[in-house]
Formats: C-alpha cells, structure tokens, sequence
C-alpha cells in the first residue's frame, strides 16, 4: 500500500469515525417515535466487532436528517445481512460501505501492511478454547511436536501475542447467513485465522506440519512475552526412581582361637614356697 493511499483511508477513517459521532449522538438523543422526515439509515442495533457477518437481528433502520445522515451508509437492512465488518462498530453507529467487506475479501481487508494472515485447524480441546475467541483478541501459540535427536515430544511455547483475524470460515458464514452453530463443521473442530509476520509464517506453516498447535488466550491489553524453556513431555508422567531399600549387615562374629602359653608364678609366704601353673590364652578375630 502506498503512502499517499495510506493517507487517503486515514482521512477517510476519520471523517467515518465524526460522522459515526454525530449519529450516535443524534440518535441517542433523539424520540422513541421514528420522525417522518429524513432519509434511512442502517445502525448497529448492538455493539458489533470485527469479523462479525451482519444479520437482520443485529442491525435497524433509522430516519436521520440529511444533514446528520453520513455518506455511504446503507438504507436497508437487506443491503448489509451477508457483510462481514472489517471494524468494531459501536451501539447505534451507522453502517457504512467502507466498514464491511464481502465474504470473499473479509480478511484481506483486515490483514494489517506487511502482515499475512494464516489459518490453523484445531482439534479436540483446542476447538473448544476458540469457541472463546473473537476476531482481535490476542494468543499465543504452543506447539507439541518431538524432540531434537530422540524419540521424545516437547511443548514449546513457539509464538507469543499474535492477533486473531478471523474465528471460522467467514465465506461459510456469509452465504449461510447463519449462527455459529451453523457454520462448524463439528464440536471438536475449529478453524482461526491469525495474522502473523512473514517469518512467523514459514515458522507456523513448519510446525503444523510436524506437530499439534494448540492456542493460549491472553488477557486484554496484556502485550509482554515471558521467556519459557521447553517442556520434555515424558517428564509429565516419568517417575523418580525410589531409593534402593538399605539393610542392615550382619554384625561380624568374632572367631577366638585360643592358643596355649604356660607360666609359673612363685608365691613365697614365709618359709613356704608355692607355685601355681597358668595358661596366656590370646584372641584372633576371624571372618
């Protein structure tokens, strides 16, 4: 896109957001009772965001001025059902042309410059998480895949604040004109569209074909990244192996051997004379 087209739908956002003021304001302001004067114009019957494929619940008609009514609002409501909105729309804002898409160019028109948009298939519980998930909100990506040089299986925590563009097949959607529960193809499984660098694309496309991706929401406005090592999954369930159970040696019995050595003692009392024989026995401690 180039600058001067850049500055083109800046002014043009800004002109759409004053005029969507006025409306809002106007219409806040106004009676219960429709004027019969002014010219018909399409309003979000409820706060609308991103993404979002118009039906006929969620909009009405309202007669305006033509002094208040903005430029490329719609008149009906059959004009804007099957739309896809390319911006959040507040309570009571026009509808206008440059705020929703078809289905057929819905995420090209929210992709952000020199950003792509990619798609990934989740299944099992990580379908259920996105029927959480809005277009805008923020995620980050955890891959589980196997290990570097074995027969191993980590979890990484691959990418972080990445936004969601698109939750489901708007195209399905469009021509449907259905409610969400139309448009899955089944309980426990779920397409998001994330919008993702060039570099985080060939990095997600690689890891989707070598493993399973599951989706972390994040709160709102939270933007830092934490730097978390590699889980080794087989940690998960591996138990520690238990200290070998220590038993008590049998003391060493001691062997004696005893081993003959006469002596004499000479006991003199007065003029007798005794003498008494003994044997020095001594000890060796055996095996």
């Amino acid at each position: 896109m180039s600058p001067r087209s850049i500055i083109l739908l800046i002014v043009a956002a800004g002109c759409g957001l004053f005029a969507s003021i006025s409306v809002v304001r106007y219409v806040k302001n106004s009676s219960q009772k429709r004027p019969s004067g002014g010219v018909p114009v399409v309003v979000a019957a409820r706060p609308l965001q991103t993404g979002t494929v118009l039906e006929s619940n969620m909009v009405r008609v309202v007669r305006l001025p033509r002094d208040v009514a903005p430029k490329g609002a719609f008149r009906s409501v059959e004009e804007v059902v099957g739309q896809v909105l390319t911006v959040p729309v507040d309570l009571n804002a026009p509808i206008v042309h440059s705020a929703v898409a078809s289905s057929d160019g819905v995420i090209q028109a929210m992709v952000a410059p020199g950003m792509r948009a990619y798609t990934v298939q989740l299944d099992g519980e990580a379908a259920r998480l996105a029927k959480h998930l809005r277009s805008g909100d923020r995620v980050d990506v955890v891959w589980i895949g196997p290990t570097d040089g074995s027969q191993g299986h980590e979890a990484r925590l691959l990418m972080q604040n990445l936004r969601v563009l698109a939750v489901g097949d708007p195209t399905t959607k469009a021509k449907q004109k259905s409610t969400k529960s139309g448009y899955r193809r089944g309980p426990e499984r779920e397409v998001v569209t994330l919008e993702v660098t060039p570099e985080q694309f060939l990095l997600l496309a690689a890891a989707v074909e070598n493993g399973q991706i599951k989706l972390a929401l994040r709160r709102p406005g939270e933007s830092g990244t934490a730097g978390i090592p590699a889980v080794d999954i087989a940690k998960l369930w591996r138990k520690d192996p238990e200290p070998a159970e220590q038993t008590e040696e049998e003391p060493a019995h001691e062997l004696i051997t005893a081993t003959s050595d006469e002596y004499v003692i000479e006991i003199i009392n007065g003029d007798s004379i005794e003498h008494q024989t003994y044997q020095r026995v001594s000890a060796t401690s055996g095996p």
